[in-house]
């Protein structure tokens, strides 16, 4: 039996480099945008997953946000990011395939700025990184900075 304990907790999720595409709609325009996420997961319970989210757009950092998570017992996963001001849905899947596991993942998120309207619509993998891998010192999207770095850009 999988333990998913032994698996989430205090694990680092990353976007790839193949799915950092994401586009952002401001008004009735359309743009594509560079969106880099970098969870980190610091405790699984009976199905549920809690940590913190880091998101940047086009490098530059758009939120901090807790998460909360559920992954039922078909791997149906629904995470809930959130501020104080603000909350953003996220649903997915958890995939996996001998001992390697990846969230599939979809969310839409929608503000307001200067009375227009901004949404950014991502699709993507989420990872598991380790400090040993690659994608952990240099995360794609992010030329020569290591996922430290990346989460210190939100400090």
């Amino acid at each position: 039996m999988v333990s998913y304990k032994k698996i989430f907790k205090n694990s680092t999720w990353i976007v790839p480099a193949k799915t950092l595409l994401a586009y952002q709609t401001i008004g009735n325009t359309s743009v594509p945008v560079s969106d880099q996420t970098v969870w980190k997961i610091t405790e699984y319970k009976k199905g549920y997953i809690f940590g913190t989210s880091y998101a940047t757009i086009n490098q530059t950092p758009a939120a901090k946000m807790s998460l909360v998570g559920s992954i039922d017992s078909e791997n149906n996963v629904l995470i809930t990011f959130y501020s104080d001001s603000s909350s953003i849905a996220g649903f997915g899947e958890l995939k996996h395939h001998k001992d390697k596991y990846w969230f599939v993942m979809q969310m839409n998120s929608l503000s307001t700025i200067n009375s227009a309207r901004l949404i950014v619509s991502h699709w993507s993998y989420m990872i598991s990184v380790k400090p040993s891998d690659s994608n952990y010192q240099k995360l794609p999207g992010f030329d020569d900075t290591s996922v430290p770095e990346f989460i210190e850009l939100f400090d």
